[in-house]
């Protein structure tokens, strides 16, 4: 037994159901593969030569790369309702926010008489030479053993000072000699998102912008979440302790 998507032949039948916009039928419902008009045209001339790889990066899903064309995140925790991933990356796509992956398509299972479940989306691709998490982490280790190496001491900081009152100030002389190249990625991360609150989602309540009706419908899919999560851990701490039950709401 092995995971269907190290089968290059099932990854090639996923890309080439967005192509065709296929539905497939099961018992009490079905799965439906959705692209906008423009990405099927493109990936129908090169689906031949956009060879499938599994990403090895992902801990909550599992994603695909099409070649350097599209990637397709497929989720392996899913639940009925508003896929916020997909609803923000749709809005910000329409809205022609270039400093995100276009949303070029989706794959759902609709059951009969229930809410949709978002299985899968399918994103443009971003070459890139790996991902901010890790960038960050190398840039820290890379300080510390620096630090350690010239034996720094660290000031103490006071109580009271908050991580948002470092924010405005600069960066010491060696601090930024230490950091290198990362000081002006951590600038440009501050400025995208900022970009992208106040320019993209900021703008989202206008007449052509997202309902507001999504929002609360955002708010609505957290709560049902936290209530499952403490209901998960009311039934785990009945179960450890005997019946007794720990004070969780």
């Amino acid at each position: 037994m092995r995971e269907a998507t190290s089968d290059a032949a099932f990854c090639n039948s996923l890309l080439s159901a967005f192509v065709h916009d296929r539905r497939l039928e099961g018992s009490k419902g079905e799965v439906v593969f959705s692209a906008d008009r423009g990405c099927r045209t493109e990936l129908a001339s090169a689906s031949a030569s956009l060879e499938p790889s599994v990403l090895s990066a992902e801990q909550s899903n599992t994603s695909i790369a099409y070649g350097q064309r599209c990637i397709l995140k497929l989720y392996r925790c899913v639940e009925p309702g508003v896929n916020p991933e997909l609803e923000v990356g749709r809005f910000l796509t329409a809205k022609g926010f270039a400093h995100v992956p276009p949303v070029l398509g989706q794959v759902e299972y609709l059951p009969r008489g229930g809410e949709a479940t978002v299985l899968g989306i399918l994103h443009g691709f971003i070459p890139h030479r790996g991902d901010g998490w890790r960038h960050a982490r190398a840039a820290v280790d890379a300080f510390l053993d620096e630090a350690l190496a010239q034996h720094a001491s660290v000031p103490p900081f006071p109580d009271h000072l908050l991580l948002l009152d470092l924010a405005g100030s600069q960066a010491s002389r060696v601090a930024a000699a230490w950091l290198g190249p990362y000081v002006e990625a951590a600038r440009l991360l501050g400025l995208r998102t900022a970009e992208l609150h106040l320019r993209a989602l900021g703008e989202g309540d206008g007449d052509d912008g997202e309902p507001r009706d999504r929002h609360r419908a955002h708010r609505s899919l957290v709560r049902r979440r936290v209530h499952l999560a403490l209901d998960r851990q009311r039934d785990l701490a009945l179960d450890l302790f005997g019946g007794v039950a720990l004070p969780l709401r």
